[in-house]
């Protein structure tokens, strides 16, 4: 990812995360939605169908 945002972080738990600013990119781009509790979990393991749908949103025309 190319761009970086510099606003208020999206999620509640990713306000000191070293990746918040790409984390907040993707958000914006609504790639990520993270979940209905306001958080990210930028600890947490990415599940497959987690994967898969962010895969599709990025790639919508892959065959």
């Amino acid at each position: 990812m190319a761009q970086q945002t510099t606003t208020t972080p999206s999620f509640r738990d990713t306000v000191s995360y070293w990746a918040t600013g790409c984390i907040d990119g993707m958000a914006a781009q609504g790639l990520m939605r993270g979940y209905p509790d306001g958080t990210f979990r930028p600890g947490g393991t990415l599940t497959r169908a987690e994967f898969a749908a962010l895969m599709v949103k990025a790639y919508p025309n892959a065959p």
